[in-house]
């Protein structure tokens, strides 16, 4: 092979092997987020019909949450990936056809073993709003702190010809209701009352979007005892039931 050549393939491949790296590193990152309290697993997709969303190699992050299993990845956020409430075991011991529901093109995985990782304290994760949500509820749980509701609040609203998802945790305490963005430096007091339904939740913290946003919902947190009508997944507890989709936040 002429030298021109050689050099070529080389960088090629460390072209390739740079976003792989740094996709692998931000699944181990949203990994140490969870802390060792949640299960999850890392595993590496091999995609037949790779996408700029999806690429051939795709490192994702399935984890447990409010009795179903969800799934992360950098380019695409947080999405549900059970089906059903209530089967959750059955969902960890087979994911491939919850995968193939992401995308048709999700042909084999396999589980990365799990590796020594300290995050970065200053390291900002890829459309991670839900799991820096998850990371903000643990923190307070950690500190012992009395909330009398909490939950993550997902809040679409639509900007020009798309709808952008975004994700924070609110919650209530005897000084009012508060509102952890991991996009803002500092709690953000949104009222007196926990609103009625989510999207007023939502409307509340996003006074500026008003009529914009279009569709929100509450995922509650352990410990929590959420108001009637918010909490879009029913528990594990009740009988299994089909749930509606989530879009990627």
């Amino acid at each position: 092979m002429r030298p021109t050549l050689s050099l070529l393939v080389l960088l090629v491949s460390l072209l390739v092997a740079a976003p792989l790296k740094a996709s692998l590193e931000d699944i181990r990152h949203a990994q140490a987020l969870l802390g060792p309290g949640t299960w999850s697993q890392l595993i590496r997709i091999e995609n037949e019909r790779p996408t700029a969303t999806y690429p051939r190699k795709t490192f994702a992050l399935v984890f447990e949450f409010n009795g179903i299993l969800w799934f992360y990845t950098a380019r695409d956020g947080t999405q549900s990936l059970s089906l059903f409430t209530g089967r959750v075991e059955k969902d960890r011991k087979n994911l491939h056809p919850l995968l193939l529901e992401i995308d048709s093109g999700f042909t084999h995985f396999k589980v990365i073993k799990d590796d020594d990782y300290v995050p970065a304290a200053n390291r900002t994760l890829p459309n991670g709003c839900f799991l820096e949500s998850m990371a903000a509820a643990r923190v307070r749980a950690a500190r012992g702190e009395s909330l009398e509701q909490a939950g993550i609040l997902l809040y679409y609203a639509a900007t020009g010809n798309r709808i952008h998802g975004h994700a924070v945790l609110a919650y209530q305490t005897p000084g009012g209701v508060y509102v952890d963005d991991s996009a803002g430096p500092r709690s953000a007091r949104i009222g007196e009352n926990w609103a009625a339904t989510p999207i007023e939740l939502a409307r509340n913290y996003e006074p500026d979007l008003k009529d914009r946003i279009v569709q929100a919902r509450l995922v509650p947190v352990a410990g929590s005892v959420p108001a009637s009508g918010y909490a879009s997944l029913r528990s594990s507890s009740q009988e299994s039931g089909q749930m509606d989709s989530s879009r990627s936040l």
